[in-house]
């Protein structure tokens, strides 16, 4: 019995310890934007902004999108404790229809986060 709870609070402090490791500092204003309605070739960026509101420095380590159709621009530069910046992410709005669209943005300190557009892609009126 003692092993058993033993066991039980050891995997339950590993599971917070794991937790609390995949959170980062660096904390974005939205993680979800809408395009709405847009026409093909319209204005195909939008921006994500973020700062670092840990006590480390951080860098970007990399910010990729779900499909070729979505590519995300990061700053390379490191980012200093209270920092802000912005991660630029471009749509192909050749596309026509609606869209859904991740990007997964990875920091120095090994966290992960996930950033979405949606939208959709109409074809122009007149």
């Amino acid at each position: 019995m003692k092993k058993t709870i033993f066991m039980l609070v050891f995997f339950a402090l590993l599971g917070f310890s794991l937790k609390a490791q995949n959170q980062s500092n660096l904390v974005f204003a939205a993680t979800h934007i809408n395009y709405g309605n847009i026409d093909k070739g319209g204005d195909p960026v939008k921006k994500f902004s973020f700062v670092n509101k840990g006590k480390e420095k951080l860098f970007i380590t990399d910010a990729k999108g779900s499909c070729g159709c979505t590519v995300a621009n990061f700053p390379k530069e490191v980012i200093m404790p209270g920092e802000k910046g912005e991660i630029e992410v471009r749509y192909d709005t050749t596309r026509i229809g609606k869209f859904s669209k991740n990007v997964t943005v990875t920091a120095s300190d090994g966290s992960q986060q996930m950033l979405t557009i949606e939208g959709e892609v109409r074809e122009k009126e007149g």
